[in-house]
């Protein structure tokens, strides 16, 4: 086999080669506990990862764009992001991810088969800045009870330096917890395509950081609040296919980034993670309020955002 032979190594980087196998039985036990990157991102390699690890020195765990399955991996690690989207891994994340992964900054597992709850112990790895389980079958129902929980847990708000929340495309119950307002950090947090209910949250509007709000094909009812109008950074707002209903508000011309087209560097490295994680295929200034129950006018206002692209 390919793999059997590269071992004891200090950076194992195999990016894009088109490898086609599995991976041999002991070959990650192999490779030393000296290892800083592991990337195999971006092949065609299969199996299932060995249940217990442990890589002291591991800086960056890149698995992403492959075929692996089975649980998430029990590694133990003192590494700062890692990539697993792309793939067929299932099960519940561990409760113990915190003890895992304490080091934890960046955390991508969009496009698998997780599913059951956020573990609440996740809030305690404190230097967490990017979170993506987007597109996966995350409920909020605790796997071993089977009992439905909160479906983003509050202790998410004990995160400071939370800065990307993606949620999406799972099946999400509940409403959106107020504890978020507190990470005061995020430039996106996306909820679109789950189950969440309730009034859209008038505290996002405290977040000045926010970029991009989309909340579409969901259950929320209510007014459009005007503290929407207040965020200053605000370049996508996506509330269509919900059950919105009244007026949209005039406010809406608060929406400055829009209107004046201001850019910053923050916002333009939110568009290279997106894009570099392949979260998003456009990045664009856009307001979408389609397939709800909005009367009324569309307000003169909107006529002021000259950087509004769709």
């Amino acid at each position: 086999m390919w793999l059997q032979v590269q071992t004891k190594l200090n950076f194992v980087t195999l990016r894009n080669t088109g490898i086609e196998d599995i991976i041999p039985d002991g070959w990650f036990e192999g490779i030393g506990s000296e290892v800083t990157y592991l990337i195999l991102t971006n092949n065609i390699i299969k199996g299932r990862l060995p249940h217990k690890l442990a890589f002291p020195t591991l800086n960056t765990i890149d698995l992403s764009s492959n075929n692996f399955e089975g649980p998430f991996p029990l590694w133990s690690t003192n590494a700062t992001e890692l990539r697993l989207y792309e793939n067929n891994f299932s099960g519940s994340l561990p409760l113990n991810i915190d003890v895992l992964v304490p080091r934890m900054q960046k955390i991508y597992l969009f496009h698998n088969n997780f599913t059951g709850n956020i573990p609440s112990s996740l809030c305690e790895v404190s230097g967490l800045q990017i979170l993506s389980l987007r597109k996966n079958h995350f409920s909020g129902i605790d796997m071993f009870e089977n009992n439905l929980l909160d479906a983003i847990p509050e202790s998410l708000g004990m995160l400071p330096s939370l800065s990307v929340l993606l949620l999406n495309q799972n099946a999400f119950e509940g409403e959106i917890q107020e504890s978020l307002q507190n990470c005061s950090s995020l430039t996106n947090i996306d909820f679109g395509g789950n189950k969440l209910t309730g009034k859209l949250p008038s505290w996002v509007g405290k977040l000045s950081s926010l970029f991009m709000l989309p909340l579409q094909s969901n259950s929320f009812t209510g007014a459009i609040p005007d503290d929407l109008c207040s965020i200053p950074n605000l370049r996508i707002m996506d509330l269509s296919r919900n059950k919105i209903s009244g007026l949209i508000p005039k406010c809406i011309s608060n929406l400055t980034a829009l209107a004046r087209g201001t850019r910053n560097e923050v916002f333009q490295n939110l568009v290279f993670i997106v894009t570099r994680a392949r979260e998003y295929e456009d990045i664009v200034n856009s307001i979408n309020f389609s397939g709800n129950n909005i009367s009324g006018e569309i307000p003169r206002e909107v006529l002021g955002h000259s950087y509004l692209e769709s």
